[in-house]
């Protein structure tokens, strides 16, 4: 290539005509510098002009590197925009994995993500500064990796208290998604040698950078600089992708992690409930169990296996065949316990070790029942609001229909039982949510006895009130029982133990029996006693009421009720007084509702445990609930105070005193004090006569009609 050539290759990317000039005259100088060189140690010309412009170094890295040093490299603003642009990112990142992932074991893919995501930001801005040549640029990249370099440290801090600063079960959960053992306290040395390894790469191609930076300001950069900086700005960038598709894939992982944990946790819940179906004994429970993978761990105590326990990421399976009630009656009655045959307890729940605040994270918030399932849950009135009245297995099956974060399963209990099933359920969301307890029975051959013998006798004493024991009898195909009362020597006994010396028991023994006697025969002259297989009722008549009642009872066919370890199901139903039956309940003075039958119901009917409970509903279908605020005292001396208000579930929170409730039950928020109590008519009224009701001292029926209850009555009917 000429002389000439070569310069205008080397000058073509610096467009400012007077630099341009200049550029070529140095370029123009250093050649001839070059050719009287080469001439002198006795080369042609030719050959001299063609190894001085080779000296030169290559024109197309050349002419780069006068676009870089001439044009818009020198402009800091555009480092700037993207310093501003990656801190961002980096704190949008801490709040995001704080809030998320820094508790939730669910997440650790995220946060190792997150450092290769980081780390890949600081390659490419190295990159990127590589072929600026301003010294603002290499301000901001010693900025950006010391600011990514305590970003990852912390990042790092929270992946090791979640994964026990442990490689192996880092790989672990990244290959087969089992969670790691956590620890508050992550090896803080092992990540500082991590971080400053990261950090290397991107250091040592700052150094050069700023070398090769100051080489150029002095114009004594030579062809080896030129090479060297291309290839520092060639590994940065190429490290970089790779390593950012890395972090996306990691953070994209997240999801599936989360969704493996959560289906596994619904799986062994629904093997739970197939197991309580289609098992009979604690051996078929086990074997059903294994059949699917679960192997049970002994737990030891006292050398005795108390219970049998499966742990797995968010699952918690228990086996128990000590019955408590008779394990306690026989240190009672200081004999050993063999153990029982029929008694099985099964509990299911959630391991909520890996996670804080338990239920409020990505991972376990899969439990809540909330929106439209929450309706649902709430549509359905259990079975102890119309007194027990069981006909069938509806109510397990509803329940089941419900994933609960906890499960106890029963064997061998009841007798009318073949399995008790107790549910917990979470209801709400992160900012709102309260537990709920459900109870539900699989019954047995003879809980279908007992539903039949039920209703005749119902139907019976319906059709015919005073009808006779032997008529009741005949219609429930059941035999009538004698009660008898307790023997002379018994109560004999019973005041010696209640320390009356036997001088003083033998002298009225004899008046004070009789007399227990008469009590005795006053109480049963209205009573009835059948028993039909091993259930038992008790028909109660008052003759001064009108009213006839039954206690169904069941218990062995042995007889033996004074083993406390029996459970009865006791099962009360009013024949003839079919009111409801209603009381107020009342928080503080403040929240005053109605409970029908022991229940709650809201506008549209659903059922609730607990006044606090129930949901108010706007005209626009937004659902406010009872909210209590507690004022601590900081003194002690006056106690604590509360503040009442209805929230959204969200961040709207409004003062109870301003909540009303129209006459078609919808919720009214008196933002601007229109609302005003009427002395006239006692009643809270706005300017155009429409009448309201506080909505804390305002209660539905089941069918979603309103009802009151003022502070001097008492009862609604």
């Amino acid at each position: 290539m000429s002389k000439d050539d070569y310069i205008k290759e080397a000058t073509k990317k610096i467009y400012n005509y007077h630099e341009k000039q200049v550029v070529k005259t140095e370029l123009a100088s250093h050649i001839d510098e070059r050719f009287d060189f080469y001439k002198e140690i006795g080369y042609d010309d030719d050959r001299a002009n063609e190894t001085a412009t080779e000296a030169m170094g290559d024109a197309s890295l050349v002419c780069d590197d006068f676009g870089r040093l001439h044009n818009s490299s020198q402009n800091p603003l555009p480092d700037i925009i993207l310093f501003v642009f990656l801190a961002a990112v980096h704190v949008g990142g801490w709040w995001a994995l704080k809030t998320y992932a820094f508790y939730d074991s669910g997440l650790i893919s995220s946060l190792l993500g997150a450092i290769f995501i980081s780390v890949a930001l600081v390659y490419l801005f190295s990159s990127y500064t590589a072929r600026r040549v301003n010294i603002v640029s290499k301000l901001l990249n010693v900025l950006v990796i010391g600011g990514a370099a305590y970003f990852n440290f912390i990042i790092m801090k929270a992946l090791g208290g979640r994964s026990n600063s442990s490689l192996s079960e880092l790989f672990a959960f990244l290959k087969e998604c089992t969670l790691p053992r956590i620890s508050n306290y992550p090896d803080k040395k092992t990540i500082i040698i991590i971080i400053c390894a990261a950090m290397s790469v991107a250091a040592v191609a700052f150094s050069v950078m700023l070398v090769y930076y100051v080489k150029v300001k002095l114009l004594r950069n030579k062809l080896i600089d030129n090479r060297l900086s291309r290839a520092f700005y060639n590994i940065t960038l190429y490290l970089s992708i790779p390593i950012l598709l890395v972090g996306i894939l990691l953070c994209a992982k997240s999801y599936f992690d989360i969704k493996t944990l959560q289906n596994e946790y619904l799986d062994a819940y629904k093997l739970v409930l197939s197991v309580a179906e289609e098992c009979n004994s604690g051996d078929e429970i086990e074997d059903a169990f294994k059949e699917k993978g679960i192997t049970f761990e002994e737990f030891i105590h006292s050398n005795t296996v108390e219970e049998y326990r499966y742990q797995h990421n968010l699952v918690n399976i228990f086996l128990s065949y000590e019955n408590p009630a008779e394990k306690a009656y026989a240190a009672y009655n200081d004999t050993e316990y063999e153990g029982s045959e029929a008694y099985c307890k099964i509990i299911f729940n959630m391991n909520t070790a890996y996670f804080e605040s338990k239920y409020t994270k990505l991972t376990t918030k899969f439990v809540m029942i909330n929106g439209e399932r929450e309706d649902e849950f709430h549509s359905y009135i259990p079975n102890t609001y119309y007194n027990n009245e069981y006909t069938d297995d509806r109510e397990l099956e509803f329940y089941e229909n419900y994933c609960p974060i906890s499960l106890v399963i029963l064997y061998g209990d009841s007798v009318l039982a073949y399995c008790d099933y107790s549910f917990q359920y979470l209801i709400g969301n992160e900012n709102y949510k309260y537990t709920l307890n459900r109870s539900a029975f699989k019954g047995s051959s003879d809980f279908y006895e007992y539903i039949v013998f039920r209703d005749a006798l119902n139907s019976a004493l319906r059709e015919n009130p005073d009808a006779s024991p032997d008529e009741l009898a005949s219609i429930t195909d059941s035999e009538i029982i004698e009660e008898d009362f307790m023997s002379k020597e018994t109560v004999r006994q019973m005041l010696l133990e209640m320390g009356y010396s036997e001088e003083e028991v033998d002298s009225v023994l004899d008046e004070f029996y009789n007399y227990l006697m008469k009590k005795y025969e006053k109480l049963n002259e209205n009573k009835i006693n059948l028993k039909h297989g091993v259930i038992y009722a008790s028909v109660y008549k008052n003759e001064e009421s009108g009213t006839v009642s039954v206690t169904y009872k069941s218990k062995p066919d042995d007889g033996e009720t004074e083993v406390p370890t029996e459970k009865f199901f006791d099962f009360y139903t009013d024949i003839l007084d079919e009111k409801i039956h209603a009381n107020v309940t009342r928080y503080e003075d403040n929240l005053k509702v109605v409970a029908v039958n022991g229940a709650y119901f809201d506008k549209n009917g659903l059922y609730y445990d607990e006044a606090e409970q129930i949901a108010y509903y706007t005209s626009d279908g937004t659902r406010y609930y009872f909210y209590r605020k507690t004022i601590e005292d900081p003194t002690h001396t006056v106690g604590n105070t509360y503040e009442y208000y209805l929230t959204d579930r969200d961040t709207k929170f409004v003062k109870a005193d301003l909540c009303f409730i129209d006459k078609d039950g919808y919720l009214v928020i008196d933002s601007h004090g229109m609302i005003k109590y009427d002395d006239d008519s006692k009643a809270f009224k706005d300017s155009g006569g429409n009448i309201y009701h506080k909505a804390l001292e305002t209660s539905w029926d089941e069918d979603g009609n309103q009802i009151f209850q003022s502070d001097e009555e008492d009862s609604l009917w």
